[in-house]
């Protein structure tokens, strides 16, 4: 069996005026804004809390935690969350147990939605972007996991060499530059047969596929929204030839 656990679009920029401050009223009327968003969504919205090491210059050398609040938002299930930090944003939608249906196109639909809604309530910039997912294949029998490592390496070490191997991981990763975007990426597979745990299944043997398109830490253009729907559009669908051609 064959499951989606994990589809995330992750975002990187200089976050840290997203959160709720009790005394201002500029800032928590658009934490309202944004959760009134995301409430007509089915979404629901409350707070986390981080805490930040600062240096106090004014009671000389000294360093004190702050801690600060921002917006987490979360479905009813728990299978969606956003997670707000001061660099970065992530849109999340995991699997809870077997039964969960998670959705590529649907997955595009919703990030894009959802990226909106923060756009439009702050003034946001960001440079980075990364989609990852992860894929995990349960009850196979051996021919199709030797299929799977053999697609990604023949080992030539005698001690390995023509020997069943129970565990393994594997990682691969490349750049690429689509022909109609000056940005370039990176593109990291990872491939692992372990043995692992997960609400619905305990200590089962398994094969997991991460996949991670982020763009490159050098450039650091700004990055504007349809840029990243074009990105998210784009990488879902390598994602998706990717997993038909190693797990056919």
């Amino acid at each position: 069996m064959l499951l989606n656990v994990l589809l995330s679009f992750s975002i990187f920029g200089d976050f840290s005026e997203i959160m709720i401050k009790q005394d201002s009223q500029e800032w928590n009327s658009k934490y309202v804004a944004l959760s009134n968003l995301f409430v007509k969504e089915g979404m629901i919205v409350s707070t986390a809390n981080e805490v930040k090491i600062e240096l106090n210059l004014q009671k000389g050398p000294t360093v004190e935690k702050v801690e600060v609040f921002r917006p987490r938002i979360f479905s009813g299930n728990k299978e969606w969350e956003i997670n707000f930090t001061s660099n970065r944003i992530d849109f999340n939608w995991k699997a809870i147990s077997e039964t969960s249906k998670i959705d590529l196109n649907l997955f595009v639909e919703k990030v894009s939605t959802y990226l909106s809604h923060v756009v439009s309530t702050y003034a946001i910039s960001y440079d980075r972007m990364a989609f990852n997912c992860r894929d995990v294949l349960f009850d196979f029998n051996e021919e199709k996991a030797k299929s799977i490592f053999e697609k990604f390496s023949k080992p030539e070490i005698s001690i390995y060499k023509n020997k069943l191997l129970k565990q393994w991981s594997l990682q691969f990763a490349i750049k690429n530059k689509p022909n109609d975007s000056q940005r370039e990426v990176n593109i990291v597979t990872s491939v692992q047969r372990i043995n692992s745990n997960y609400p619905w299944r305990k200590n089962v043997d398994s094969i997991h596929v991460h996949y991670d398109c982020n763009t490159v830490v050098s450039d650091k253009r700004y990055i504007i929204e349809d840029e990243a729907k074009q990105f998210l559009n784009y990488y879902t669908k390598f994602y998706t030839d990717i997993n038909n051609e190693i797990f056919s």
